[in-house]
């Protein structure tokens, strides 16, 4: 897939958005899913996530994984919710959402072309996600956040370091 001409990954992305869009309306016809279903509206931003995702790994709009990347997360965070996946209360989980940032930012790295400055955002968003996920659903001892300064401190060490 990766080897191909332009204009056959742009077809096979339009291709695949033609197969995710007849899967949904066949679907419908099926009786699988009801517009009058409140549970499906994350679909509404799932399909365009994944259609930018597609895009940017088969053409050359790489940057569209970004948003692509924020899109499909937020998407499936909402589903997992509407299908009691998630129960827990958004003053809980609102960390996710850092979370799936710091995720697209390290796909924008990964599709993108390894630009170092795009791992910065994505560690500082994922470590807060991380710690405060930690910290809502207790899995770090109390006792032991008090020190929480110590990372920073690390932090400028490391980069007080010559390379």
């Amino acid at each position: 897939m990766w080897n191909l001409s332009k204009q056959a990954r742009s077809n096979q992305a339009l291709g695949l958005l033609l197969m995710l869009i007849g899967a949904f309306f066949l679907a419908l016809n099926l009786g699988w899913l009801s517009l009058n279903q409140a549970g499906i509206w994350p679909f509404f931003i799932i399909a365009p996530g994944l259609f930018l995702i597609v895009l940017a790994v088969s053409t050359s709009a790489k940057n569209s994984i970004l948003p692509g990347v924020i899109l499909t997360g937020v998407g499936i965070f909402f589903l997992l919710r509407q299908w009691g996946l998630l129960p827990w209360s958004m003053d809980l989980l609102w960390p996710v959402f850092p979370g799936i940032v710091g995720l697209a930012f390290l796909a924008t790295y990964r599709v993108a072309g390894r630009d170092k400055g795009l791992l910065v955002p994505a560690f500082f968003l994922l470590t807060i996600a991380l710690v405060f996920l930690a910290i809502n659903f207790h899995w770090l001892n109390r006792r032991y956040l008090e020190f929480w300064p110590v990372l920073l401190i690390l932090a400028g060490v490391y980069l007080l370091i010559p390379r």
